[in-house]
């Protein structure tokens, strides 16, 4: 199976984790969170969805333009 988990940092985390993992870590892998990842945590939906409607495709570009 596969564990996931969102760190600050990584680097300190895996040691720690390996060290104190009361089960055999089989492989293990970091990255950086992707432009999709931020958006979606920011605003729960993917980036490019399908079903986002004009009003709300509206209201985004609203929102880019009154942070510039």
């Amino acid at each position: 199976g596969k564990i996931r988990f969102e760190v600050k940092n990584s680097s300190s985390f895996i040691p720690k984790l390996i060290k104190n993992s009361p089960v055999k870590i089989l492989s293990i892998s970091a990255r950086k969170p992707t432009l999709n990842d931020v958006f979606l945590d920011l605003t729960g939906r993917e980036i490019r969805e399908e079903n986002a409607s004009a009003r709300d495709s509206l209201r985004m570009r609203m929102r880019g333009r009154m942070r510039h």
